[in-house]
């Protein structure tokens, strides 16, 4: 039972992941077009970050906050 719960959690901690990540690429993709959107991005980076690091401190989302972290690499 207590294995089921942890693998829906982290079913839902996955799909909160895809969808911030779909936010961010498609807020990105529109501030890379104005002059402002250097400035947009780094404010995604620092949120990426300070997700990274509170999923690395709950020990869940380890691998989640890498991979959000590669994505705003390569934005």
């Amino acid at each position: 039972m207590e294995l089921l719960r942890q693998i829906g959690l982290v079913i839902v901690i996955v799909i909160a992941v895809v969808t911030i990540v779909a936010i961010v690429l498609r807020v990105g993709y529109l501030a890379l077009k104005e002059w402002k959107g250097i400035v947009v991005l780094a404010g995604i980076g620092m949120v990426g970050i300070g997700l990274w690091m509170f999923f690395s401190y709950v020990g869940l989302g380890i691998g989640i906050g890498i991979i959000i972290l590669l994505l705003l690499l390569i934005l």
